[in-house]
Order: structure tokens, then C-alpha cells, then sequence
């Protein structure tokens, strides 16, 4: 058996017979074409870092960069891509059926909804605003109180305890 394999590993070193090379699809980057979707409906939204915790994206908020996003289609395929500058991002050409987006991890961020989201869509359905938020560390917690000499040392801030 050990003659058997040298004499594999020698057959494939020397070159004298190749394996075939898999020609895989590329799952990221909005490169979808692969997949041979004939649809006219579409999902997109944006990832965005959420100040005021409304899940709304405003003007003075900012979309993540680089966040992946994937789409899990009826006929089982998985569809992998990741937000553009501003936090956009679409699935275009989508046939009729069920899906699910499912957001991606951003680091020092907490996703503040529901980072799985299963969508049905119909022919032609533009299916916008599927938004994901995020709270960056500094805006999820506030600690608030006052800083003072407790002269008689209750617990509670007193006039004319110094503070």
C-alpha cells in the first residue's frame, strides 16, 4: 500500500496527471450574477451606527462600512455581501419566494434589532429600508449623578455638603 501512494504523490509531482480545478462561485461583493436570478424584485437597506436608538437612520448618523450582509434564497443558495461606504446595500434581480437577511457582526458595535429578518416577496417587490442598527459602546450607557462630600455619611447629597 505504501508503494501505491509514493507512487501517487510522484505521478502528481512530476505533473503527469493534473487534478481538475474547481471553478467556484464568488459569494461576495454584490457579485450575484452567478447564481442566474431572472427576477425584478429587490431587497436593500443600510448598517448603520444608531445615536439616538430609534433604529431610524438620520442625517448625522453613519453607515458601517465593510459589515456583511447575507441572503438566504428559496432554492437554498446563501448570497454573501458586504455594505458599500455609506452602509448600503441590495440584493438586486431576486425572483419571486421566501428569504432571510441576516446581518453580520460589527466590531465595538451592539446591534440594537433583529440581526435575522425572513422577507416574502412577490414579483416586482422593491423591498427598501431594511435596516440594520447598531450602538457604539459610548451610546449605550450614561452614567449620571452628582460628586460630593457626604458629611454625615447617609447616602444622600444634603445641602451644604460640598459637591
Amino acid at each position: 500500500m505504501e508503494k501505491v501512494i509514493q507512487l501517487i504523490w510522484m505521478v502528481l509531482l512530476l505533473g503527469l496527471f493534473q487534478l481538475p480545478s474547481l471553478a467556484l462561485p464568488e459569494l461576495h461583493n454584490n457579485n450575484i450574477k452567478h447564481y442566474n436570478l431572472e427576477g425584478n424584485a429587490s431587497i436593500s437597506g443600510y448598517v448603520f451606527v444608531d445615536l439616538d436608538g430609534d433604529c431610524t437612520m438620520d442625517s448625522n448618523e453613519i453607515g458601517l462600512e465593510g459589515v456583511q450582509v447575507s441572503l438566504f434564497g428559496p432554492d437554498g443558495f446563501k448570497i454573501i455581501l458586504e455594505c458599500d461606504a455609506s452602509g448600503y446595500y441590495i440584493f438586486p434581480d431576486l425572483p419571486t419566494g421566501f428569504y432571510s437577511v441576516v446581518v453580520g457582526e460589527a466590531a465595538a458595535y451592539e446591534l440594537l434589532n433583529i440581526g435575522i429578518v425572513p422577507i416574502s416577496l412577490t414579483e416586482d417587490e422593491v423591498y427598501t429600508d431594511l435596516n440594520f442598527c447598531y450602538a457604539g459602546e459610548q451610546s449605550l450607557y450614561e452614567i449620571m449623578g452628582n460628586v460630593y462630600e457626604d458629611l454625615n455619611c447617609d447616602g444622600v447629597y444634603d445641602g451644604g455638603e460640598n459637591g
